[in-house]
């Protein structure tokens, strides 16, 4: 079956959201491990009746870094999403090999039962020339009533079998 059809599948859709959910989880928890930097710088001046000193700019800076203390939390919350994501992949991959077979399956279902039609339209033929062929001998003595009607039987018998075959083929 093609790749086309099978991404297309509802149940690969689900499965590739997680694994992009998995991936914003996994980026997240690779960010918690970094340290925290947070740069500041600050402008200030009085004004009003003071002091000269009071009357000049004012410059600040800081730098202040915050390391995560908690980082085998973090580390371990990773670990785990990096597990999920590899579960998610096998699922992904057990997903499109159970879609692959099943549109195989219906691929052979449907030939089989192409098959089937063929076989039961010959036979139907085949019953139908075989009556009238036991009519005409009727008409000439050389069969009976039963005779008739068994040839009339298999015929019915066909056209059941071959109205089956064309239900299972829809079906299919």
């Amino acid at each position: 079956a093609p790749d086309e059809i099978v991404n297309l599948h509802p149940e690969l859709k689900r499965l590739r959201a997680l694994n992009e959910q998995n991936e914003v989880e996994t980026r997240l928890a690779q960010n918690m491990l970094l340290p925290k930097f947070d740069a500041e710088i600050s402008v200030s001046q009085d004004f009003g009746v003071g002091t000269p000193a009071k009357e000049t700019l004012e410059y600040k800076a800081g730098i202040k870094v915050e390391l995560p203390l908690r980082r085998r939390t973090a580390r371990g919350k990773l670990e785990g999403i990096i597990a999920n994501r590899s579960k998610i992949d096998a699922q992904l991959d057990l997903a499109r090999d159970r879609i692959r077979i099943s549109l195989m399956d219906y691929a052979q279902a449907i030939h089989a039962a192409k098959t089937r039609i063929a076989m039961m339209q010959q036979e139907l033929a085949l019953s139908t020339k075989v009556e009238q062929a036991e009519r005409l001998r009727f008409r000439h003595g050389d069969s009976n009533l039963l005779m008739v009607n068994l040839r009339e039987q298999a015929t019915a018998d066909a056209r059941i079998r071959t109205i089956d075959a064309l239900a299972d083929y829809h079906k299919a």
